[in-house]
Order: structure tokens, then sequence, then C-alpha cells
């Protein structure tokens, strides 16, 4: 007879294998490199918080506007190593990505990093407001590396500023992407979320909120890189697409009539994978013949269509393996309603989602995309030698990127653009 404290064989074998199987639930549940870099990114959301109120307390308890730094300036909080005490650079040393024609970066050295008094990496001189700098010290990324994007930025146009950081975890995505600016991928803060020229794989991004109107009309791309939409007619009959100003996912949008408006883009957003696409559509009342009703094109390059049964599809052609087209022919878009669409191109393969799911994928055959210079992007037409197969409908808010965005990044681009 066992002591009624004592465990049997049986059942200390039963209780070491509980023991694993809940170890390695529990490595699986708690990802340890998400953990740490949620920690980050709490850490950049404080550090942007505090550095925010600082500047706010600048404008608006010290000397105002006036002392915020240089326009055309993206200032950065990497130091320049080839730098020492008051030395500043354009950290060309650093690789970091380039900038629109007329802007430059800003660098300090490792010594005056993290000052306060305006000679830091961040040119405000918070000594100024009244009791003194409300930081010690002006904190910096916790990685603080040119590599991956993972660095402050600061910029302003003498009168507003913007603050931007990039996060690392899944967790912390979406609320980059619900914070107002104009890249869903960056946490930007500030009192002007449209500074900052450049961004993580940004490209261009066009709301149509500028009320252009008329052939030859621009809209305005809302990233920084002046990369702006013309306005077009096919037939030079007409007016090219009509502004509407009710009715859109968030502000203003475009009505193409079906029949020959396009807007088109200029040749510098013909960039090769990796690619994503993303663009509110609303079809009137049919889906076209053919092809279909082209989204958002190039040809050759990729391309977001309808086909005429209003089944999504995308395609694009490398030079070394012609068209390769994914499709879901069991969703139909349907007519009068807002459907947000994105499309992204790796140099092995590609993606297609619908209201942030993902609804077909191919493999491609990796290499270049076959881009003629003759043969622009364009919105609501395909062109190859002509405009053809044009949108009927509404676009609103597309977006180009020089990444591939993940599936939980467009799930949180459509979340936070959706209608509400």
């Amino acid at each position: 007879m066992r002591s009624q404290d004592s465990f049997t064989l049986v059942e200390l074998l039963i209780t070491i294998t509980l023991i694993g199987i809940m170890a390695a639930t529990v490595v699986l549940v708690i990802n340890p490199a998400q953990l740490l870099a949620q920690g980050r990114d709490v850490r950049r959301i404080g550090d942007l918080g505090s550095i925010n109120q600082a500047v706010a307390s600048y404008i608006y308890q010290g000397p105002g506007a006036t002392g915020l730094g240089s326009p055309d300036v993206v200032y950065v909080s990497l130091p320049d190593p080839t730098l020492t005490g008051s030395q500043t650079s354009t950290c060309s040393s650093l690789g970091l990505p380039a900038l629109p024609t007329g802007w430059t970066y800003n660098c300090v050295s490792q010594q005056n990093l993290f000052n306060t008094n305006g000679t830091g990496w961040m040119p405000v001189n918070l000594s100024q407001i009244p009791g003194g700098s409300p930081i010690s010290a002006l904190p910096v990324d916790p990685t603080n590396s040119p590599t991956g994007g993972e660095y402050y930025t600061y910029a302003t146009n003498g009168t507003n500023y913007e603050l931007t950081a990039y996060f690392e975890s899944n967790k912390y995505q979406a609320t980059a992407a619900a914070d107002g600016g104009v890249d869903p991928t960056t946490y930007e803060v500030g009192n002007d979320l449209a500074l900052t020229p450049f961004l993580h794989g940004l490209v261009g991004s066009w709301e149509f909120d500028n009320l252009a109107s008329g052939v030859g009309a621009v809209t305005v791309d809302s990233s920084g890189l002046n990369n702006n939409g013309i306005l077009g007619d096919a037939t030079s009959t007409g007016t090219g697409p009509f502004h509407k100003v009710q009715g859109c996912v968030k502000g203003y949008c475009y009505l193409f009539d079906g029949t020959d408006d396009y807007i088109s883009l200029p040749t510098s957003t013909q960039i090769n994978p990796p690619l994503s696409e993303t663009i509110w559509i609303d079809p009137v009342t049919s889906c076209g013949s053919n092809e279909g009703m082209y989204i958002m094109a190039a040809d050759p390059g990729p391309r977001i269509l309808l086909n005429p049964s209003c089944n999504p599809g995308a395609s694009v052609s490398f030079t070394n393996g012609g068209w390769q087209w994914i499709g879901d022919s069991s969703y139909v878009v349907p007519f009068n309603s807002w459907t947000f669409i994105a499309y992204v191109v790796t140099e092995t393969g590609q993606y297609l989602y619908v209201n942030g799911n993902l609804v077909a994928q191919g493999a491609l055959p990796g290499g270049t995309i076959n881009y003629s210079s003759t043969n622009p992007l364009a919105f609501g037409a395909d062109f190859y030698g002509s405009y053809h197969e044009f949108w009927s409908g509404e676009l609103d808010r597309a977006k180009l990127f020089d990444a591939a965005l993940t599936s939980t990044q467009i799930q949180d681009i459509y979340n936070t653009e959706k209608p509400q």
C-alpha cells in the first residue's frame, strides 16, 4: 500500500507530459521576439509623445513658431560617426532613402545627439520654454539604426512640424495606420502630418481631395514626393473625371464615365518589386466588356481590374516571363458600394486582397517588370498605344508603395480607411 502523499510512475509521467504540453503552448502563444518588439514600440510611442508635448509647449508657451528648424530638411535621430562636437552633415554616409529634389537630411555628432538646446538631433531649443526644457535629453529610437528605418525623424515648414517613427511589432501596426498621417505604415505625430516628404516605402498617395477638375488639372500626391496625377480625356471631347464632394470613402473622390476618363501618373511611379497598390473602388452599373474595366494599370506592368462579371483580378508582366494573372471568380464586387482592393507584387509572388482579405495568389518568374516609358501608370484605364477599357464608377484614396505590405498592414489600412 502506497502513501497517499506519493505519486505512482504513471501519475508522474502524466504530469510531466501535461507540463510539456503547457510549456509548448506558452512558447507558441507568447512569441518572445514579438514581445520585445512590442516593448520597443511602446517606448517609441512614449518618446514621440514626450517630444511632441515639448515642441507644443515651445510654440504655445515659449518663442512661438520661430526657431522650429529649417524647411525642406529631414532631421534624423541617427548620429553621423564622421562628426564631432557641433558639426552637422547631410547624413550621406548612412545610406538613407533618397529625398525629393530640394530636400536634405540633417545629422549631428554622437556628442550632441541628445541635447535639448537646439544643437541635438531635433533643432528646437527647448531650454527657451519658461521653466526650462520639460525633457532632460532628446529620446532616440531604441534601435536607432538606418537598417529597417528604425530611427526618428522631425520635419518642419517653419510654422508646423511632424515627428515619425517606424513600428516593428504586428500589434502596433494598427496604431500607425490610425494616427491620421499620410503613411499607414509609419507612426506620425505633430500638428501637420503631411510634412515629411518620404516615408517607409510610400511612393505616392492620391486622396483626390484637392478639388482639381477638367482635362489637364493636377490631382496632388499627398506623400510629398510630387508624383502628381494629370486628369485626362481620351477623346478630347469631355472634361475628364468628375470631382465628387459627397458619397466618397472620405473627403472627395473622382467619378469616371466609363467612356474616356482617366488619370495618368509620371514614370517615377513605374517601380520594380517589391511593390504594393491599394485603392477604393465603387463601380456604377456594369463592369464593361472584353477584358473588363481597369482600376489602376500600367501596360506592361502591374494592373488591377474587374472582369466583365465584376470579379476582381490582377496581372503583371516580367521581362523574363510574360503576363501572369490571378483573380477571384467567386467574389462579385457590388455596385454602388465601396470595396477596398490591394495588390502586392514580389519577385516571386503576387497577392490580391479584397476588403483586407487575401482572395488570390500566384507564383512569379522573378526579375524586373517589363515597363514601357510611353505607357504610364494610370487610374481608370489601361494604356497600350491608346487608352482603353475605361473604369465606370468612383475611385478614392489610392496608394503606391515600393515595399511588400504584410497582410496585417493591409488589414489595418482597410480598417482605418473604411467608411464608418
